[in-house]
C-alpha cells in the first residue's frame, strides 16, 4: 500500500509541474565507431567535431559525410582536446604539452608549439580557439591561461585560478574568457589584461559552465547540485533551477531561448528547463550503447535540439513549448 501510495504522489507531482517527455525527431545516427575522447558541435549544429586517439575528424551534419580528417601518428604526443574556431577554417587539438592547428580548407597541419604553465610539470587541461582561429586559449592543471596570438606570435600567461582549469568561454567581442575550473571558482577575466574583472566561488570543483556569447547568459554548476544561471555583465546577480531530487549534476547546458533551457546529466538524461519559474518542461534519454554513454555536446539548431553522445550518435529533439 505504501508504495502503491508513493506511486500516486509521484504522478501526481509529474502531472502537476506539467513533465512531458521529450521524444526524438526520426532515427539516431552514429559518426563513427571509434571511442571518442571529444565531440562537439559547431554554433548551429552543421557540422561536428570528433576526437578520437587516432584522428581528428569535422563532419557534416546534414549528409555525415567527413569534410576534413586528419590522422595522428604513433610517434607524436596523444591528443586530449579538440576547438573549431567559428569560421570553420582552424581547428585545434591538444596533447598535455602541445597545441597543433590545422588548415582545413587546406587539408594541412600549418602549426604546432609547446605550451608553458607557472609550474614546470603543468599539463594542458581545456582548450579554447576564437572565431578567426588567430588566437589559441590554453587552460592548464596550474590554474594558469597560456594566449597565444598566432599572427602577432605573442604569447601572454595569466593566472585566474588555483588548481586545474576545466572550462573556457570567449564573450561576443572576444575580449574577455570566462574560465572554470577544479578551485570552484567562476571567474570573468580580461583576454588584453589579464585582471579578473568578476568572480563567483562555488562550494566544490564546477561540473558544468556554458555561455552564449550572444546573449551574454551563463550557466554554471558544481559537483554538489549549486547551480546558477546569471549573466556576464553581473555574475552575482542569480537563478537558480526548482528540482526535487538533491545533488542534481549537471555536464552540458544550452539555452535555447529567453524562456527555455537544456541540460544533460552525468549519463544519458536530457531536461529541457522553464527559466521563469526554474521548473523542469520535459525529460527523454539519449541513445547508449555503453554504461558509460553521455551526452558529449548540445546545440540549438532551428525548431530543433541536438545532442551528440560520446558514442558518436547524433539525435534531433524538439523544443518543448510553454
Amino acid at each position: 500500500m505504501r508504495i502503491l501510495l508513493l506511486t500516486l504522489v509521484c504522478y501526481v507531482l509529474v502531472a502537476c509541474g506539467g513533465t512531458e517527455p521529450l521524444k526524438e525527431i526520426g532515427e539516431p545516427y552514429q559518426l563513427t565507431e571509434l571511442p571518442l575522447l571529444r565531440a562537439q558541435f559547431t554554433a548551429h549544429g552543421e557540422t561536428a567535431v570528433t576526437l578520437s586517439q587516432i584522428d581528428v575528424t569535422l563532419w557534416n551534419i546534414k549528409n555525415e559525410q567527413p569534410i576534413f580528417s586528419h590522422l595522428f601518428s604513433p610517434e607524436n604526443e596523444e591528443q586530449f582536446f579538440v576547438a573549431l574556431a567559428k569560421n570553420q577554417q582552424v581547428l585545434a587539438t591538444a596533447g598535455k604539452q602541445t597545441v597543433t592547428l590545422f588548415d582545413v580548407k587546406k587539408n594541412q597541419l600549418s602549426l604546432a608549439w609547446k605550451v608553458y604553465g607557472t609550474v614546470e610539470h603543468a599539463a594542458i587541461s581545456t582548450l579554447a580557439v576564437n572565431s578567426h582561429g588567430d588566437k589559441v586559449v590554453v587552460g592548464l592543471t596550474d590554474g594558469s591561461i597560456s594566449v597565444t596570438d598566432v599572427k602577432s606570435k605573442t604569447r601572454l600567461l595569466y593566472q585566474p585560478h588555483l588548481s586545474e582549469i576545466q572550462f573556457l568561454f570567449f564573450n561576443q567581442l572576444e575580449n574577455k574568457l570566462i574560465t572554470a575550473g577544479v578551485d570552484g571558482r567562476l571567474v570573468v577575466l580580461s583576454l588584453d589584461t589579464g585582471v579578473i574583472e568578476q568572480e563567483y566561488e562555488f562550494l566544490s570543483r564546477i561540473t558544468a559552465l556554458h555561455v552564449e556569447p550572444r546573449t551574454g547568459n551563463v550557466f554554471a554548476s558544481d559537483a554538489l547540485g549549486n547551480e546558477i544561471i546569471t549573466h556576464i555583465d553581473n555574475i552575482h546577480k542569480s537563478k537558480s533551477l526548482s528540482y526535487i531530487e538533491r545533488n542534481q549534476y549537471f555536464r552540458q547546458a544550452r539555452f535555447i531561448n529567453q524562456s527555455l533551457l537544456v541540460t544533460s546529466n552525468s549519463k544519458n538524461k536530457l531536461t529541457v528547463w522553464n527559466l521563469e519559474n526554474g521548473k523542469e518542461v520535459a525529460s527523454g534519454n539519449i541513445k547508449a550503447l555503453t554504461a558509460s554513454s553521455s551526452t558529449s555536446d548540445l546545440v540549438i539548431s532551428g525548431s530543433s535540439i541536438l545532442s551528440l553522445s560520446t558514442d558518436g550518435i547524433v539525435q534531433n529533439w524538439p523544443i518543448p513549448s510553454i
